[in-house]
């Protein structure tokens, strides 16, 4: 059936998609806006600077993200989005935890490298506690819960190294796959992340039984 102005209704613009499009990509560049500024002024970053770098009045700065608190967390959720968590929770399904335990953390390192610049400022911000902190803190947990549990995987395997209790591999694990342990290779020492993703590979390694580490 034709419209009043004689197109059909598939025909007809709808204008609701040009205005999302719109919000959307404001949204994206006060986001990066934030980014670039972290990496400049660290935690002492405002809304003030935010809206301006974005080149955006201040009004549409709140209307997204509400507050400074707001903001950052939309950044971490928009990068943890685009990192796509739920890749990691593939790899602890693979019937061998030593493979698993490889795929694990070259998928962390895939996971940082979405986009290093927004991680750093992000966990810059962590570091410094606050509200922000505490949030932050809660956010991460489902991620050492899968370490936790590749840890598990591997002890029930018997592929912990001789003498290593779970907890021992727990933090070694958290470590080897944190932005902070990416972040040293690739950004300061230079390593391209493909190379990055086998020097903590083979590192977490250790993990295992060196029997098995071998044949790996």
């Amino acid at each position: 059936m034709a419209n009043h102005d004689g197109s059909s209704p598939a025909s007809r613009p709808n204008p609701a998609k040009p205005r999302s499009n719109v919000l959307t990509a404001n949204r994206n560049r006060l986001l990066r806006a934030t980014v670039e500024l972290l990496g400049e002024r660290g935690f002492e970053v405002t809304m003030d600077d935010v809206a301006r770098r974005a080149g955006m009045a201040r009004a549409t700065l709140y209307e997204h993200f509400g507050n400074r608190l707001g903001l950052f967390r939309a950044l971490a959720r928009e990068t943890a989005r685009r990192a796509d968590l739920a890749q990691l929770d593939a790899v602890l399904d693979h019937p061998d935890p030593l493979v698993g335990l490889r795929a694990l953390v070259r998928q962390a390192c895939r996971f940082w490298a979405v986009d290093p610049d927004a991680w750093r400022g992000i966990h810059a911000l962590a570091a410094f506690g606050g509200e922000f902190g505490a949030w932050w803190t809660d956010a991460s947990a489902p991620t050492l819960d899968r370490v936790r549990l590749m840890v598990a995987r591997l002890d029930a395997g018997g592929c912990l190294r001789e003498h290593w209790t779970t907890e021992r591999a727990f933090a070694a694990l958290v470590t080897i796959t944190s932005f902070e342990t990416y972040d040293q290779l690739h950004f300061r020492c230079g390593v391209d992340p493909g190379t990055a993703e086998g020097i903590l590979a083979d590192l977490a390694a250790t993990l295992v039984t060196l029997s098995r580490a071998a044949t790996a």
